[in-house]
């Protein structure tokens, strides 16, 4: 896609003329969409494949969550998803121009990667809580202990890796105008995770105030990541990922396979990005459309033919018209 500007309506019309071009050649419905934390490409991913508004997106993924929707009404759903590793990259960016005490903020970075990788709404409340309690409370209550050696548990037992944060990258989703925060405020995640924040500080305030200074007190942290992250809480964690009929009321909820997926990125497609910079346009910048769709045609002529020879393909067949097919093989070739 080549266009002018960020914005909507030339992302939702390049994803409309792909989804019109994918339907001659299969039916297979696509059930993950992998982005980055743009809104512009959020909203128009979410017009093009569900038809649908984000606050809509939100409201209907909660009570999916709540297991209150049919399997009729959820199989047709496109998942949105945000590569993990710019969500973690970004928090941690965030968190760490809160706090200049370095093992804090890595200990907060860590507890945000185990909310990642929730995959049910009662596991995230599971954690948020004694998260809050433990960055909110003044005082290094008992009720603090308690949490803090639950988090430390949690952290502990799983292999937690922090992912490099060296790269500039945004605190906070990319805001193109105030709807955003209109967006996260009215979600249903918002006032769901407001709520066990409201009564861990109403609990916190009441703590016996001769107890010692609980070193991890750091509110900015949680106020950040509810002003900004747990509102579209759904579009980061892997609540959404894997196999959505264990949410439909008319099924049996099944448990989780083994191996079930928690976390996903778009490497694939940054992958790409560097290819096309440093192979393609060899680091040109500000390159004529002309020049830029000359230079891309070649690279993607030469690739094609390059799989045909490899793989003993037909030498006509990207000409050849095909009847669309719901075969996953063949949509993948």
């Amino acid at each position: 896609m080549t266009a002018s500007e960020h914005s909507i309506p030339p992302i939702l019309f390049w994803l409309m003329q792909f989804l019109l071009k994918l339907s001659k050649y299969t039916n297979q419905h696509i059930h993950k969409v992998e982005t980055d934390y743009s809104w512009a490409m959020m909203q128009a991913v979410l017009l093009a494949f569900n038809k649908e508004s984000m606050p809509a997106y939100l409201e209907r993924t909660f009570a999916i969550c709540q297991r209150q929707k049919t399997w009729a009404d959820i199989k047709p759903t496109t998942v949105l998803h945000l590569c993990s590793a710019h969500i973690i990259k970004a928090v941690a960016s965030a968190f760490q121009k809160k706090t200049a005490d370095k093992g804090l903020k890595n200990f907060a970075t860590y507890v945000f990667a185990r909310l990642q990788n929730t995959v049910s709404l009662n596991d995230a409340l599971a954690i948020f809580k004694p998260f809050c309690t433990v960055f909110i409370a003044r005082k290094l209550s008992q009720t603090v202990r308690e949490s803090l050696a639950f988090l430390e548990g949690l952290i502990s037992s799983e292999d937690a890796i922090l992912q490099d944060t060296t790269e500039e990258v945004p605190e906070k989703l990319e805001v193109g105008d105030n709807s955003s925060a209109t967006i996260v405020g009215s979600s249903p995640y918002s006032r769901l995770f407001r709520g066990i924040y409201d009564d861990v500080k109403a609990i916190v305030e009441d703590e016996n105030p001769q107890h010692e200074e609980n070193p991890y007190y750091c509110p900015e942290v949680i106020t950040f990541l509810l002003d900004n992250y747990m509102g579209v809480y759904p579009l980061w964690s892997g609540v959404l990922l894997g196999d959505l009929k264990r949410y439909a009321f008319d099924k049996a909820e099944l448990p989780l396979p083994e191996h079930h997926k928690k976390r996903d990125t778009n490497c694939h497609v940054e992958q790409w990005f560097c290819i096309v910079k440093t192979s393609i346009l060899r680091k040109k910048r500000h390159l004529r459309p002309a020049h830029f769709i000359q230079a891309m045609y070649r690279s993607l002529k030469g690739r094609y033919k390059d799989y045909i020879m490899r793989n003993s393909l037909p030498d006509d067949i990207l000409f050849r018209p095909h009847r669309p097919s719901s075969n996953v093989s063949f949509a993948e070739e």
